[in-house]
């Protein structure tokens, strides 16, 4: 007796597309702020590009930890012998 492949063809395609869609707008919304940017060093009185810089740079950095403190509470441990 065969077992079906854990996910299911269907549910593994259904899980791509939606990080596939998920993907696609992060990196519509980080082209935007890029295009806005101009706007944005003027309204907000940024004098230097580095101002600009930090404007846009900390999303990612910051993640990291967040990322790394939910892997280390939800994450089954996996042990190796």
């Amino acid at each position: 007796m065969t077992e079906p492949p854990y996910p299911s063809t269907r549910y593994a395609w259904y899980v791509v597309v939606i990080l596939m869609v998920l993907y696609i707008f992060a990196f519509i919304d980080r082209q935007i702020l890029s295009m806005m940017i101009g706007d944005l060093k003027e309204g907000l009185n940024l004098e230097k590009d580095w101002h600009a810089g930090f404007l846009m740079g900390p999303p990612l950095p910051s993640s990291i930890p967040c990322s790394e403190s939910l892997e280390a509470a939800w994450r089954t441990p996996v042990t190796g012998v």
